[in-house]
């Protein structure tokens, strides 16, 4: 191709010319006629012979080789098409509804043997809808979303609700930055251990300022495992288990307690993890003669220690104070003597209030004893509703 050569152009120009002024207009070369008219049937012929009757042929080469971005009707291509965005917005390809469809869809449609047959869609698939839908209708058809290395797949937005329908598999980490929500019959979520990890559990991590330290986890946690544990990895963190108003926690099979296996002494005990008929207090006192007494062992006991009271009866008695108190002084309590060759000493309760009780040292005749002069030890334990 060039541009026009013959006498009379002004740069590669046509001019008419100004007879007046001397001007030649630009002489129309037949090279240059043969130029154009081939270019033009080169572009033609791509799409068929030349036919002198048509004069549409350029057109529709054009349209076959380069589909326009509107069409009222199917429009089909057999090789890859390239759509190149808008240098302003960046929008390649846009669907559009129509006059009353009211929705629009990028449909597929994979399969050779049944090439009218849509395999899966990405859009708004039904009239109205204000859901936009990536559908894969092949049976046993998954929908992958990869994202590039080191990417990420974001899904939602602030206020939206993702909604996933049937089996969902996750290859790598999920993040999730809202409330997740399972609705099924049955299993709403599953956690398999992969091809050979052997085990699997979810993990917690419950601090804002440390968000890449596990808080606790739920699970299998060694591989081959047979423990299913639920650990508080925070230091100081307690593990509850809360039944519903009028519930209880059911244990089947024997209870394994590990790290302290016995509570201190000082420890509260409740009805919230121990029945009315077990003890609520247990304790051995000893008295060393010197006016000291001590608890060698117990259990819901703050402290032991001599007092004088004289109400009523005037002696100075061993009180005992609770660590958790009765709910009334209402309870049940037996004292038993624990001394060896000590027939001479016995005791019985004294005054007791919800928080404490009183335990008076005697002789064999009734006789009130000095617990400060006077050694000995005895057993208490109490039962009742705290």
């Amino acid at each position: 191709m060039h541009r026009i050569d013959g006498d009379g152009n002004i740069a590669g120009q046509f001019t008419e010319g100004n007879p007046g002024a001397g001007v030649p207009a630009t002489q129309v070369t037949d090279d240059w006629l043969n130029t154009v008219q081939e270019e033009i049937a080169g572009v033609c012929e791509t799409n068929g012979a030349l036919v002198k009757a048509n004069n549409g042929q350029l057109l529709a080469a054009l349209d076959a080789r380069y589909p326009r971005t509107t069409t009222t009707s199917t429009l089909t291509w057999n090789s890859a098409a390239v759509v190149n965005a808008s240098g302003t917005t960046g929008e390649a390809l846009a669907l559009k509804p129509g006059a009353s469809a009211n929705h629009a869809y990028l449909a597929f449609y994979a399969r050779t043997a049944s090439p009218t047959v849509r395999s899966g869609y990405i859009g708004y698939g039904a009239a109205a809808a204000t859901t936009l839908t990536l559908a894969n209708d092949l049976a046993s058809g998954g929908v992958a979303i990869t994202p590039g290395t080191s990417g990420n797949v974001a899904v939602g937005r602030s206020g939206g609700t993702v909604s996933l329908v049937g089996n969902t598999s996750v290859a790598g980490s999920l993040t999730v930055d809202n409330v997740v929500t399972g609705s099924s019959g049955g299993p709403a979520l599953q956690l398999k251990p992969g091809a050979s990890a052997n085990h699997v559990y979810l993990e917690l991590y419950a601090r804002s300022l440390t968000p890449t330290t596990r808080s606790g986890y739920l699970g299998y946690a060694t591989a081959g495992g047979s423990t299913l544990s639920l650990v508080n990895s925070l230091n100081g963190g307690n593990v509850e288990l809360v039944p519903g108003s009028g519930g209880k926690i059911t244990v089947s099979g024997d209870v394994s307690f590990t790290g302290v296996s016995n509570p201190g002494a000082a420890s509260p005990t409740t009805n919230t993890i121990t029945p009315v008929s077990i003890a609520k207090v247990w304790a051995m006192v000893v008295l060393n003669g010197s006016g000291v007494a001590s608890l060698q062992a117990g259990h819901n006991v703050s402290s032991v220690a001599l007092v004088a009271i004289t109400s009523p009866i005037t002696a100075t008695v061993i009180r005992v104070t609770f660590a958790s108190s009765f709910a009334s002084s209402d309870y049940c309590p037996t004292v038993s003597n624990c001394t060896v060759n000590n027939g001479s000493s016995s005791w019985r309760v004294g005054p007791r209030a919800a928080g404490s009780i009183d335990i008076v040292m005697e002789d064999r005749s009734g006789v009130t004893k000095d617990p400060a002069t006077n050694f000995g030890t005895f057993s208490l334990q109490i039962f009742g509703a705290q």
